[in-house]
């Protein structure tokens, strides 16, 4: 709670067997009576590989990015930086 910014936020993690949600950021403001910009990471466990989705609200804007990753080489990755140019908002 920030008393300068009339702010509350709220950074969380919730662990589910399998899953991981994670809530960076998420604010609201008590002077406008607006939620702020917020992050949303959720990666799901498929067993020898991993699936990362990162859902982002800057301003009035979302943005979406996902990867799956082989768990035993992690620099092995395959997702929105390699689809860009196929995807939509890019």
């Amino acid at each position: 709670l920030s008393r300068a910014d009339n702010m509350l936020r709220l950074n969380t993690t919730i662990t589910i067997p399998g899953w991981r949600f994670t809530l960076n950021s998420l604010g609201y403001n008590f002077v406008t009576s607006q939620v702020t910009d917020y992050g949303l990471a959720i990666i799901k466990d498929l067993h020898c590989w991993e699936l990362l989705v990162n859902l982002t609200r800057v301003r009035q804007s979302f943005r979406y990015e996902f990867e799956f990753r082989i768990k035993k080489l992690p620099d092995v990755r395959f997702g929105t930086s390699t689809l860009r140019p196929f995807l939509p908002g890019y």
